[in-house]
């Protein structure tokens, strides 16, 4: 059973799925979202402090979804949650199967360009947008890091090693030798504790298992199934060891072996979700959200960072915006800090775009002024005019996403602001395409947009 909901959305208890709709099981389904969101830094990093999950909101009531986006599947019901900018006048009609795979391949793109603003930890290619499930994604993801990491460099690690051998080495056991040995006329029989270089180690022998895992629980593509022949041949020689997912928290990796790091995330993702008790089968329980405001601004980071190659672009820049507190005649070297959404630089030349993850309607000629300024925060308006003063340029842009399906080459709305001595500041807000429909239209519709802006400084 699937059904598909926007974000922030509430599901009353009495449309919940049968299934959930026990006390019991929605109390193991808040577990479940828990454990999740305990592991969500196997997919991206954010600032969130909250211990407690922040999925979902429980009520008396039922359900309220929060600002995330992307699939739950629990207990045979899965919950596909779609960014708000989704839901058009056509939602109600369209195919739940179509519209899933508008998310499968929507996601698939935004994270391919998250990876580059390193928002998200695996890179996802555009291509896996054909994909007919989630987890046929990731499955094809794991595969594909595996073969490229061992095309590379098979991985060998030092392994602790204790046996009896005719010549010491490393570190002798004296009181085995003392006790064991002498008393038993074994004299030239040594227990050692060494170090080995082994190929046979924790991480090829998760690597080993969780591929084993998803053979048996997966209906393989050909391309993929020539993928795992290839993998499980080059670790014939690794010992099948049952392993679960705390096992991957054992493995520690230097820079020398960065590729080998999204190859550990996703053994654990595949690992805790086949060890959850809320699944009838391994394929059952799965979650995969993202929050929705980073993910749009990694988004536009990434695709900044992608196609002008020559600018460079940094996330969440920070500024002193407090440089020292005076108090009773003192002075005191406090900060506060301002934070810049996206900070583009080339040579002395500076753009600041700040990210708006909020549905603003799309004005015609016949809107009144009024209107428009209704539409935009004061609070968004005040804080981009601050960073243009602070960094002393006169243009700042506010990004907006359009809904989908609408036009792609929305003008831009220009607030301008005098200060005395002359100083101007112009404010632009522009909604821009987010939703990828046809690719080649939406992706040439953001370079136009980023185009005019960047190659004019």
């Amino acid at each position: 059973m699937k059904g598909n909901y926007v974000e922030f959305e509430t599901i009353p208890r009495d449309k919940l799925p049968k299934e959930w709709q026990k006390p019991i099981v929605l109390r193991e389904f808040k577990e479940f979202l828990q454990s999740n969101w305990n592991e969500r830094e196997i997919f991206y990093s954010d600032e969130n402090l909250n211990s407690e999950q922040q999925f979902v909101k429980f009520t008396n009531d039922g359900l309220k979804l929060k600002n995330y986006i992307g699939f739950i599947s629990f207990k045979g019901v899965q919950l596909n949650i779609f960014p708000k900018v989704f839901q058009t006048h056509k939602w109600e009609t369209l195919d739940t199967k179509f519209l899933e795979q508008k998310l499968l391949e929507n996601l698939a793109i935004w994270l391919e360009y998250s990876a580059k603003s390193n928002f998200c930890h695996l890179k996802i290619d555009s291509d896996f947008g054909e994909a007919k499930s989630l987890r046929e994604i990731f499955v094809t993801l794991y595969l594909k890091l595996v073969e490229d990491a061992m095309q590379r460099s098979l991985f060998f690690r030092y392994e602790e090693q204790q046996e009896d051998l005719k010549l010491i080495k490393g570190k002798l056991d004296i009181s085995d030798y003392y006790t064991k040995k002498i008393a038993t006329s074994r004299f030239i029989e040594f227990n050692c504790n060494y170090s080995s270089f082994e190929f046979d180690n924790l991480l090829n022998q998760i690597i080993k298992y969780t591929c084993k895992h998803i053979l048996k629980s997966d209906k393989l593509s050909d391309t993929n199934k020539r993928r795992m022949d290839r993998i499980l041949f080059n670790l014939s020689e690794v010992s099948d060891v049952r392993c679960v997912a705390n096992d991957c928290n054992k493995i520690m990796l230097s820079a020398m072996q960065e590729k080998y790091k999204a190859v550990l995330s996703l053994s654990k993702m595949f690992l805790m979700n086949k060890e959850t008790m809320y699944a009838s089968n391994s394929n059952e329980a799965f979650c995969f959200l993202f929050p929705a405001e980073l993910l749009f601004e990694s988004f536009i980071g990434g695709f900044v960072k992608s196609e002008f190659g020559d600018f460079k672009v940094t996330l969440q820049k920070e500024q002193d915006m407090i440089n020292s507190i005076e108090f009773d005649g003192k002075f005191y070297a406090k900060t506060k800090k301002l934070k810049y959404d996206i900070y583009v630089e080339k040579g002395d030349k500076i753009v600041i775009f700040d990210t708006k993850y909020k549905k603003l309607n799309r004005f015609k000629d016949s809107d009144s002024v009024d209107n428009i300024l209704k539409e935009l925060s004061d609070t968004d308006l005040k804080q981009v005019v601050i960073y243009a003063l602070k960094e002393n340029i006169d243009k700042v842009f506010l990004l907006y996403p359009q809904s989908w399906q609408e036009n792609l080459d929305d003008a831009p709305i220009v607030f301008h602001s005098e200060f005395p001595g002359g100083k101007g500041i112009k404010v632009v807000a522009w909604r821009i395409p987010f939703v990828f429909d046809e690719l080649n239209n939406t992706k040439d519709s953001l370079i136009k947009v980023f185009k005019g802006i960047l190659l004019s400084l």
